[in-house]
């Protein structure tokens, strides 16, 4: 069988890491010592609030890292029926080549409020599919479903696929996967 695997990186993943944690720290800091933050512009119970949720949010995030980082699993693998997605923190498992209708790419930009500007964040692959559904079914967890669902909603599909914990270049990812569906799909 013809397969092509792409392994996650462990450096990546340990640099995501040491990113989590350092915003970890910066959110435990913002709950126990709100006052002392030299940006004024909000309450102290604001920023108090911010901490919580920074603090919850990267808490998970490093959860998943470090999951990925002792994981044995391949990061990406792609064969003849379609392609095993193990590079995020949702995997779906095999999604055919049937059920892909198409791929895009885009770079999603994030609204800076504060700033009255945005940010873009790395590039993702989307993998279009007719039936979404099947594939947010496929998941038990509600706040995963819900991922998806949300994923779906803002790029027409809830299957993404990135490159940043992989031991891979985006235009390099991009290009196999394109070869590889344009080889398989039938």
């Amino acid at each position: 069988m013809d397969e092509i695997k792409i392994p996650l990186s462990k450096t990546k993943l340990v640099l995501m890491l040491i990113g989590s944690l350092a915003f970890v720290y910066g959110g435990v800091y913002m709950i126990i010592e709100p006052e002392q933050s030299s940006y004024k512009r909000h309450s102290d119970e604001f920023l108090f609030f911010m901490g919580i949720i920074c603090v919850l949010f990267f808490v998970l995030a490093s959860f998943f890292i470090l999951k990925k980082i002792f994981s044995r699993k391949i990061g990406l693998i792609i064969n003849e029926q379609g392609i095993i997605d193990n590079s995020n923190a949702i995997s779906l498992g095999l999604i055919k080549w049937n059920d892909i209708s198409g791929i895009s790419i885009i770079k999603p930009q994030v609204p800076v409020f504060e700033l009255r500007t945005t940010v873009s964040t790395q590039k993702m692959i989307i993998l279009k599919t007719d039936n979404p559904e099947k594939f947010i079914e496929r998941l038990r967890n509600p706040i995963l479903k819900e991922t998806l669902k949300y994923n779906n909603k803002i790029y027409g599909s809830p299957l993404t696929i990135i490159s940043s914990g992989l031991n891979i270049k985006f235009s390099e990812l991009e290009n196999i996967i394109k070869e590889q569906m344009n080889k398989w799909k039938t």
